[in-house]
């Protein structure tokens, strides 16, 4: 089960998934950017993982714009 629907093949996940994918994205964003920091993130990371989130999701939220977004991040710097 995911969100409380059952899913018997990859295809049922995928449509899941597709229906929260300001939730996905969300997770996605901050856990890369955990992994590219090296460490936790701290209420101080929010607004430019919000800024990130929203620049992603006005551009059809792919991959390879997340990844964009995080390096192009001011956060991606401070390191």
């Amino acid at each position: 089960q995911l969100y409380g629907k059952e899913f018997k093949d990859i295809v049922d996940f995928k449509k899941i998934l597709l229906t929260k994918k300001d939730v996905l994205t969300r997770t996605l964003v901050e856990k890369m950017m955990i992994y590219a920091l090296g460490r936790d993130l701290t209420g101080y990371d929010s607004e430019a993982i919000y800024t990130i989130i929203q620049n992603v999701k006005a551009k059809g939220y792919g991959l390879k714009d997340i990844l964009l977004e995080i390096t192009a991040s001011p956060l991606f710097y401070k390191i």
